[in-house]
C-alpha cells in the first residue's frame, strides 16, 4: 500500500525532525518500515557539492548525525555543518574512528612494502654475490 501525501509528508517530519523510532513512526502511520523507508526522502544539507555543485543531501538520519552528505548530481560525500546540534563540520566519533582506522591500514601497507622492497633488495645482492662467485670459480678452474 502505497502512502498518500499527508502521510509522506507527515511520514518525513517524524522522521527528521524528531527522535522518534522507526517501528513508533510506522505504527502511528499505519505503515510497514518498508513503506515509510521509501516514504522518507533525502533531506537536503542546505550546502553546495565541492565538486560539482549539486545539492548536498542526508540519506538518512545516521548520514545527518555524522555530517556527511551525498551530492544528488555526482554522489560524492562532503562533510557539512551538523544540523542537528550546529556544530561546524564536526564529524561524528565513529566517522574518526573510521578515518584513524583507514591511517593504521595505510601505514601497515607502507611498512609491508618497505619490508618486501627490503628482502627483494637483499635477494639481488646476493644473487649477483653469489653469480659473481660462481664466474670467478669457472674462470679459475680453467
Amino acid at each position: 500500500m502505497q502512502p498518500d501525501e499527508r502521510a509522506v509528508a507527515e511520514a518525513n517530519e517524524l522522521y527528521w525532525d524528531s527522535d522518534t523510532p522507526i517501528a513508533e513512526i510506522a505504527e502511528r502511520l499505519d505503515l510497514s518500515r518498508r513503506a515509510l523507508y521509501d516514504a522518507v526522502q533525502p533531506l537536503s544539507a542546505g550546502e553546495r557539492c565541492g565538486r560539482c555543485g549539486g545539492d548536498l543531501l542526508f540519506a538518512n538520519r545516521s548520514s545527518r548525525k555524522s555530517g556527511f552528505a551525498t551530492c544528488a548530481e555526482c554522489g560524492a560525500e562532503d562533510l557539512v555543518e551538523d544540523t542537528v546540534t550546529g556544530d561546524p563540520k564536526t564529524p561524528h566519533l565513529s566517522v574518526i574512528k573510521a578515518d584513524a582506522a583507514a591511517s593504521v591500514r595505510e601505514d601497515a601497507r607502507a611498512q609491508d612494502l618497505r619490508h618486501r622492497a627490503v628482502v627483494l633488495g637483499g635477494a639481488a645482492i646476493a644473487g649477483v654475490a653469489i653469480g659473481s662467485v660462481a664466474a670467478w670459480l669457472a674462470t679459475r678452474r680453467e
